[in-house]
């Protein structure tokens, strides 16, 4: 090897060194490679062997150090994708039913609770009877009667509350609720989809809330609010898209019959 080569080799790798020091810190120690180096050539060994072997250590050496890289990056997207889903759901209300029931089931059901009550009813206002038989899923799913928890959140409260309910249990059975939720949340799409395809002269027409007697005052205000000045079209696509929201917010497309 003639010189040029050689100072060519030993800046290449004190580059690297340097530009992983930047990253790495300590890892990467150019001063233990120049007192190899200058004991390279105060022994004679033959430079060119010195240098295969002091290439090989260093590509090891990154090879360890870009996979901790790797995995962080990997670790720091995935908890960037929590925090990101996490927010999503905030927007909804939480309905805290049990002390042990996990945050997202908590905002789910809030979610659920509040379509029930703001977007759903609007059904009862365009007398589409198509909603009766969804309007009883979702009394059984997110629906409270006279202050008592709709009856599969008590159902899942009692687990919950259950001294031997293991972890697992637990956790399946709120993906369950997740689940079926997600089931009549498409079924209800389908029906708003239904329903606009059809074209009917009566929900042309601008809404009337004066059928809206029977529920309390805050939800009354709440989907006067939503669908202030709105045809009946108007209300049945606001109600689809709101549906879509909850599915897509809480990562259930993929549960759909």
């Amino acid at each position: 090897m003639d010189k040029e080569e050689i100072n060519q080799i030993v800046s290449k790798i004190r580059e690297t060194y340097r530009d992983y020091a930047k990253t790495f810190g300590h890892g990467f120690q150019q001063d233990s490679f120049e007192e190899r180096y200058q004991l390279a050539i105060r022994s004679g060994m033959e430079l060119e062997g010195f240098f295969l072997s002091e290439i090989a250590f260093l590509e090891k050496l990154k090879e360890k150090y870009d996979k901790k890289a790797s995995a962080k990056s990997f670790s720091v997207m995935v908890d960037n994708i929590i925090e990101e889903n996490t927010d999503k759901i905030k927007k909804y209300p939480k309905i805290e039913f049990h002390p042990k029931a996990n945050l997202e089931i908590c905002y789910f059901y809030g979610a659920m609770d509040e379509f029930a009550r703001c977007y759903f009813e609007i059904f009862n206002i365009i007398d589409e009877k198509d909603s009766i038989n969804l309007e009883d899923e979702l009394t059984f799913l997110a629906i409270s009667k006279r202050n008592h928890l709709p009856k599969r959140i008590q159902d899942h409260a009692s687990l919950l509350s259950r001294p031997d309910a293991r972890a697992l249990d637990t956790e399946r059975d709120a993906a369950d609720y997740l689940r079926t939720c997600a089931f009549l949340l498409h079924k209800i799409i389908n029906l708003c989809e239904a329903l606009l395809e059809g074209r009917s002269a009566s929900l042309e027409s601008p809404l009337r809330f004066s059928k809206l007697r029977h529920i309390e005052d805050s939800s009354k205000k709440a989907l006067i609010d939503i669908f202030s000045d709105l045809t009946g079209y108007g209300a049945i696509l606001k109600v689809s898209e709101q549906a879509q929201n909850i599915i897509t917010d809480f990562r259930l497309k993929a549960f759909k019959q």
